[in-house]
């Protein structure tokens, strides 16, 4: 399974960072229903932003490790013919 080194998101320090997404929901339940509205496709929109750079971030550093996997394959399949008089 893939595992982040770290954090490809930086958080944005002009906000405060809310304690849950239920805190979040609350406070947007407190604004009026058009504002209300907005910051809820906002949010969404920002989460699925969210998902899609991870996403790319995930499949980026695959990438990477299956060339580096089939580098080291290649050399010891060399280091293996040299040995065998190849």
């Amino acid at each position: 399974m893939y595992e982040l080194e770290e954090n490809p998101i930086t958080p944005n320090n002009l906000y405060r960072t809310p304690e849950s997404i239920d805190t979040l929901v609350e406070w947007i339940k407190e604004l009026p229903e058009v504002e209300a509205r907005v910051a809820n496709m906002a949010v969404n929109m920002t989460w699925n932003l969210a998902s899609k750079l991870v996403a790319n971030e995930m499949k980026e550093k695959d990438l990477i490790d299956v060339a580096a996997a089939l580098r080291m394959q290649k050399e010891e399949m060399k280091e293996k013919g040299d040995k065998d008089g190849v």
